[in-house]
C-alpha cells in the first residue's frame, strides 16, 4: 500500500499517524477525490469482513454497494468541498443495522488543495440499545408507581366495603339478607386481587425488557 505524505500534514509522517489509525478501536478510512480507499485500519477490516489488501483500490460502491454509496455521497462531497461533516443514525449494511457517528474530514495537499479525505466511524449500537433499555425501564418504572397509587386509592374504600358487609351478614344471619351481603363482601375481594395482579404486571413486563 503506497499513501502520497503530500496529502498528510508535513510536521508528522504517514508511518507515525498509521501506527496511532492501527491501534484506534474505531473504523477509520483514507479515500481519494475518486472514492477510492486509500488506507484502512484493522478496526475497518474487521467489520468489513474483507481483507486490507482487497479493499485498498476499490470504491465505496464496490465495497458496500451503490446503495450505501449514494447515501453517504453528499456528507463526503462536503468534505472533498473543505467542510468537516457529520452524521449519526441508523444504516443498515449487508442486513445488519447498526447505529453510528461518522465524521469526514478533508485532507489537504501541500498546495492547500483537498486530495481526499479521513472517515471516522464509530459503532455506537451497544450503547443505543442501552439506552433504549433504560428509558423503557424507567417508564414501565414511572407506569407502575401510577398504578401502585391507584391500588392504595382504591383498596381504603374497599376495605371499607369489606368490613361493613361482613359485619351485616353477622348480624342478619340466616336470611337473604346475610346472603347478599355475602355477595356483596365476595365482590371487593375480587376487585383487590385484581389490583395486585395489576401491581405486579410492570414488574414481569420490565423484566422481559431487561432480558
Amino acid at each position: 500500500m503506497t499513501v502520497s505524505t503530500d496529502s498528510l500534514p508535513n510536521s508528522i509522517s504517514w508511518i507515525e499517524i498509521r501506527k496511532v489509525f492501527d491501534s484506534m478501536p474505531i473504523r477509520i478510512a483514507l479515500l481519494d477525490r475518486n472514492h477510492h480507499f486509500r488506507y484502512v485500519n484493522p478496526e475497518y477490516c474487521n467489520y468489513a469482513r474483507i481483507p486490507e489488501g482487497t479493499i485498498l483500490g476499490r470504491s465505496i460502491a464496490e465495497t458496500w454497494g451503490e446503495k450505501h454509496f449514494m447515501d453517504v455521497y453528499p456528507m463526503y462531497e462536503r468534505a472533498l468541498a473543505g467542510e468537516t461533516a457529520e452524521w449519526e443514525g441508523w444504516f443498515e449494511v449487508d442486513s445488519r443495522w447498526r447505529y453510528v457517528r461518522r465524521t469526514s474530514v478533508p485532507v489537504r495537499g501541500s498546495a492547500g488543495s483537498v486530495e481526499g479525505y479521513l472517515v471516522f466511524v464509530r459503532d455506537l449500537t451497544e450503547l443505543r440499545e442501552t439506552e433504549r433499555a433504560l428509558q423503557q425501564s424507567e417508564k414501565m418504572a414511572a407506569f407502575g408507581s401510577l398504578l401502585a397509587g391507584v391500588a392504595h386509592e382504591l383498596n381504603n374504600p374497599l376495605s371499607i366495603v369489606i368490613g361493613n358487609a361482613l359485619l351485616l351478614a353477622e348480624e342478619a344471619e340466616g336470611s337473604t339478607l346475610a346472603e347478599r351481603a355475602q355477595r356483596v363482601q365476595g365482590q371487593p375481594n375480587a376487585a383487590g386481587a385484581s389490583c395486585a395482579a395489576s401491581l405486579r404486571w410492570p414488574d414481569s413486563v420490565r423484566q422481559r425488557c431487561d432480558r
